[in-house]
């Protein structure tokens, strides 16, 4: 408008207070915590196991962004001896209803063994389930860990691989409970736990996490079944001699 001047011409004007760097809070990344299977004393033991296991199924990234690398060996094995036996148990039931069912689920090797004593089979496999989650607990976590330090550039500890493996393998055994489909689910859920614990915990890239755990899997598979076929080469030579 015709009387309208610019505000630069103006002479009496207030001055502005000066402002202020707005500062940005930094970032704080969250403090290690203890599963609460470590905490069990405090809250239970019922209480401890249903939150371990639920956090590891619902949000397991989370779960491992505060995992504490460090704590000892014997809750994370008491917790998957605990849990692996006896939802191996249970998972031995359902095989022992089948097998009866169906005799033939014994496989090749086991047809000789005399069906009124396949009972004494399932108990001694019972009696010693607790030891061969200990055993294949220390022999995974090691062949695991060897495999990490082979692929990985970033130093790395074996308690911490041996510590994501229990809390892992041992909340994804829960899914043995489930019949028919659980056994298949459980080692599928489990490896999966344990690529995002490498990856979170131990601070590897995603690719090294997953072929320190599927690495080792397939060597094993594959000398398994190398054992298999060279086993049915010298029975076929035995029988055609």
């Amino acid at each position: 408008m015709p009387e309208w001047i610019s505000l630069s011409e103006f002479k009496d004007l207030p001055k502005l207070p000066p402002i202020e760097p707005v500062l940005e809070s930094p970032v704080i990344p969250p403090l290690p915590t203890q599963p609460p299977w470590e905490k069990r004393e405090q809250i239970g033991i019922l209480k401890a196991v249903i939150e371990t296991v639920s956090g590891l199924f619902v949000y397991p990234r989370t779960v491992f962004a505060g995992f504490q690398t460090e704590g000892g060996f014997r809750n994370p094995l008491l917790f998957l001896v605990l849990i692996g036996t006896l939802t191996g148990w249970v998972a031995l039931g359902y095989q022992y209803v089948l097998t009866t069912l169906n005799p033939e689920m014994l496989g090749e090797a086991l047809k000789t063994f005399p069906p009124d004593k396949v009972w004494m089979l399932f108990v001694g496999m019972f009696v010693l389930m607790p030891l061969g989650v200990v055993i294949s607990a220390f022999v995974a976590c090691g062949l695991f860990h060897v495999a990490l330090l082979l692929l990985s550039k970033t130093p790395v500890r074996f308690e911490t691989t041996f510590r994501i493996y229990c809390y892992a393998w041992g909340s994804a055994s829960v899914l043995q409970l489930l019949p028919m489909c659980g056994g298949y689910l459980y080692p599928v859920f489990a490896i999966y736990l344990t690529v995002i614990g490498l990856r979170d915990v131990q601070k590897v890239h995603t690719p090294v996490a997953i072929f320190a755990v599927l690495l080792p899997i397939i060597l094993c598979c594959g000398l398994f079944m190398l054992g298999v076929g060279l086993s049915a080469a010298g029975t076929a030579v035995g029988a055609g001699q």
